[in-house]
């Protein structure tokens, strides 16, 4: 109930603006590569490798889930305006999306705040336009923003601890 609230609170504005209804479309569908653009602007490669593995990972988690447990998405259930086309057949959640954006967005923020902090902030304003155009409930997003975040923080110390090791090779 909470969480059909919540949807409905940010999607009751889906419909009313052209303006708005265009923004989020744009940011659903174009949120993710922009992160990466900012990752890749970077030209650290172990950075760029780490994003990668965390989307990865993230994705494999998501798939995992999936296996497990199916929740509908709201349209499927009549609930709220529908902006774009999605599958009937995939679950609302985790969001894919949020946890897709919020991996590297994360993994970024941990190497270098500076740009780490715009990718988190696009991350957030691609879970709120998944609710916008009427695909996810609030907790799809919370549980993508975690096994994103989770996952780039397994890469991160996974990798961390490897360069520790490299460094006591080189150094004994």
């Amino acid at each position: 109930m909470l969480d059909t609230t919540g949807f409905l609170i940010i999607n009751n504005f889906a419909g009313n603006s052209a303006v708005l209804d265009n923004f989020f479309i744009f940011i659903t569908n174009f949120g993710i590569p922009t992160i990466f653009l900012l990752v890749g602007i970077t030209k650290d490669k172990k950075l760029i490798i780490q994003a990668v593995m965390a989307f990865f990972l993230a994705l494999m988690i998501d798939q995992i889930i999936n296996l497990f447990f199916f929740r509908p998405r709201p349209f499927i259930l009549g609930i709220g305006t529908l902006l774009i086309s999605k599958s009937s057949l995939s679950s609302s959640f985790p969001s894919g999306h949020a946890l897709m954006s919020f991996a590297p967005a994360t993994i970024l923020f941990l190497r270098t705040h500076y740009l780490g902090k715009y990718a988190l902030f696009i991350a957030g304003f691609v879970g709120l336009s998944r609710m916008y155009v009427g695909v996810h409930y609030p907790s799809d997003i919370l549980g993508g923003l975690i096994i994103g975040v989770l996952s780039a923080m397994i890469v991160y110390s996974i990798s961390k601890g490897s360069q520790r090791s490299e460094n006591l090779r080189r150094y004994y």
